[in-house]
């Protein structure tokens, strides 16, 4: 399967372009000169942000037992059409929003400011191969997977990094600071668990099932790049250059990560494209 064409200059300003300062209302100065016997009035308009839209967080601690509080760890609910109605509401109006009180596990919460991520649209391609009658592979269409990503920062901290995600394949994502990382993660697909909201360097090691990572190449005969054989990606007529990219997976994330379920990997490679950007 794969996702094709997607526009680098959409995608990779998105996580830095929602940080910045407090918000501030209108302010101005005067700056009274004398100069011999005449008055001169000068007058200094700052320019400021413009106050943001203000938001509950859609990801809530749940009252049911909490059997991860010794670590500092929140089992949370998250509200999908909330979630979904703050991506529509930033890609309408072009700006971040503020979610407030969003939980950093069982003992803190920050405000963020969040904007909608996109990582493809109408002209990207989602497939899948299946085995024809002759034994011939076939490219076959799929829809593109319902998923939403909002990406940002903490208010008031322009280094920190935000990314937060719910598809078909569950709830996820980080919020990390120069010295902390905290966990939004709902678990492995088939196992559909609560959602849980940690900081991971308090949690114990083993307690986390981590999925040992295995990352190779297969090598194919192919004859060697001519040099001065590549292009540059893009034309000079636009105002920013995109590339065609395709994401190919195996058969191995399809089956046994998501039981075969195309729209909650689509979903998932979709975020990982995200939080790489």
């Amino acid at each position: 399967m794969g996702l094709l064409r997607i526009t680098t200059c959409a995608v990779f300003p998105l996580l830095a372009a929602t940080a910045g300062a407090h918000d501030h209302g209108p302010h101005s100065t005067d700056a009274n000169l004398k100069k011999n016997e005449g008055r001169l009035i000068i007058g200094h308009h700052l320019l400021v942000q413009p106050t943001l839209e203000r938001f509950q967080s859609p990801l809530k601690a749940s009252s049911a037992e909490n059997l991860w509080s010794d670590y500092g760890a929140a089992r949370v609910e998250l509200d999908v059409q909330g979630l979904k109605s703050l991506a529509t509401r930033t890609r309408n109006s072009g700006r971040p929003v503020l979610v407030e009180r969003f939980p950093l596990g069982a003992e803190e919460t920050a405000d963020l400011r969040l904007k909608d991520v996109r990582v493809f649209d109408e002209t990207t391609r989602f497939t899948v191969m299946k085995e024809g009658r002759d034994g011939s592979p076939i490219e076959t269409p799929l829809p593109a997977p319902d998923v939403t990503i909002l990406g940002g920062t903490i208010d008031g901290e322009p280094n920190s990094r935000v990314l937060i995600a719910h598809g078909e394949f569950g709830t996820m994502g980080y919020i990390q600071t120069p010295d902390r990382m905290f966990m939004i993660s709902s678990g492995d697909f088939k196992d559909q668990r609560d959602t849980l909201v940690y900081d991971f360097n308090r949690i114990p090691q083993e307690a986390l099932e981590m999925k040992p990572f295995d990352c190779a190449f297969d090598h194919e005969d192919a004859p060697p790049a001519q040099a001065g054989g590549g292009f540059l990606a893009g034309g000079q007529s636009t105002g920013c250059r995109t590339i065609r990219k395709a994401i190919d997976t195996d058969e191995e994330l399809l089956a046994n990560r998501f039981g075969g379920n195309t729209t909650a990997c689509n979903g998932y490679i979709a975020v990982l494209v995200a939080a790489g950007t």
